[in-house]
């Protein structure tokens, strides 16, 4: 039997299996090295609907069983579970939220890009490592969360086509929202509308009355309590260096 015991943000699952799983390597940043109690505990199983044809879940308290169609037994990776539990949405259980934006780490704090896909938040993160050394921690997703009162970024299982997906935890030093545009300048925005286009961009379960008043509730105080700007941006390394400038007064 498989049995490992996985931790984002400090959330933590333990995966059963008496079927073997495909672990990428960037999965093993996030086994756990201890055995502490967990969160949620998946059990794996092979799926007694010949028919189906996707991953699906049955909850009982902090306990999932996992059913994956037979046909996929034999590739069944860790995203797919997870991505059956819905655990984006298990993580606000825990004040934590997964935001679409790229992670980097500089200076020991965080600075997320969020935008909509294909507005440029991986090419920012690139100019940062490239033009400041930043560490690119994951190139589309970041788990947020909330502890005594600060927000931290923290790696998460998802890293779309970039790949990169690190096991690292920082304060949040600045979140940008990016918009592209013919120069480099701030766009002043109420808090309102900023509110909004971070809104659009949380993973969770729009149908869920519970589910959107936790994640309202983490977004707002996220915006009262940590820096938010919207960028307007060309596709340019000197987008760091003006960033810097009207934000940190850097020169």
């Amino acid at each position: 039997m498989y049995q490992q015991i996985y931790t984002f943000g400090g959330v933590r699952f333990a995966i059963l299996s008496e079927h073997p799983l495909v672990i990428l390597p960037k999965f093993e940043a996030f086994r756990a090295e201890d055995n502490s109690p967990c969160d949620y505990t998946l059990k794996v199983v092979c799926s007694e609907n010949s028919e189906a044809s996707r991953v699906t879940a049955d909850r009982h308290e902090n306990t999932f069983t996992v059913y994956v169609p037979e046909q996929y037994l034999d590739s069944i990776g860790l995203r797919s579970i997870f991505n059956g539990v819905n655990a984006a949405n298990l993580f606000l259980e825990h004040d934590g939220f997964v935001l679409h934006a790229s992670y980097i780490l500089w200076n020991g704090s965080a600075i997320l890009f969020t935008a909509p896909s294909g507005t440029g938040k991986s090419t920012q993160a690139e100019f940062w490592k490239n033009e400041r050394g930043a560490e690119i921690i994951n190139g589309d997703r970041v788990l947020i969360t909330r502890r005594n009162g600060s927000f931290f970024a923290n790696g998460v299982f998802v890293s779309g086509t970039s790949g990169i997906c690190r096991n690292e935890t920082a304060p949040i030093k600045q979140i940008v929202y990016l918009e592209q545009g013919e120069e480099n300048e701030l766009v002043t925005l109420p808090p309102h509308q900023l509110f909004l286009r971070l809104l659009c961009q949380c993973t969770f379960d729009t149908k869920s009355e519970t589910q959107y008043e936790r994640i309202t509730a983490l977004v707002s105080e996220l915006i009262n309590t940590v820096p938010v700007c919207c960028y307007r941006c060309r596709y340019h390394p000197d987008s760091v260096a003006v960033l810097e400038r009207l934000l940190w007064n850097k020169k």
